[in-house]
């Protein structure tokens, strides 16, 4: 996420020690370390009931909930497993995934690749997806 954007997140101080303590090697489990220690009630939703109620479109194809649509070749679905440990979202598709219809097949997922590589993961243990799914 673009510097310009933190001023507008509540987490925002959290993230320069989440970027210092990634340079030196420090690893968590899915947290940074000041996020337990803030005060709060934690409240359990359960994620079918979070989803606002809508018409489903039959498939990606078929959505035409925003405009993205109009102009793209087709919608980039997700790849992996659904029972992977490690969920990688991208903020929306490239031309090279517009073309295949496959997420992270462009120069991102080149780059992508290797961080994969360089985490002694392979590609198919993780699970890609974009939170938009059309080509602007």
């Amino acid at each position: 996420m673009p510097v310009r954007f933190w001023k507008g997140l509540p987490e925002a101080h959290l993230i320069s020690g989440m970027i210092s303590e990634a340079k030196s090697g420090a690893r968590r489990l899915a947290q940074a370390s000041g996020v337990g220690t803030l005060n709060g009630k934690a409240i359990p939703v359960e994620a079918d009931a979070a989803q606002p109620a809508r018409e489903q479109p039959s498939s990606l194809d078929t959505c035409r909930r925003c405009d993205l649509w109009r102009n793209a070749k087709q919608a980039v679905g997700s790849a992996g497993p659904t029972s992977a440990r490690i969920m990688l979202i991208g903020e929306q598709p490239g031309y090279q995934e517009d073309l295949s219809g496959q997420p992270f097949v462009g120069p991102a997922g080149q780059l992508l690749d290797v961080a994969i590589k360089r985490a002694g993961l392979l590609r198919d243990q993780v699970y890609l997806t974009n939170a938009v799914k059309h080509f602007k």
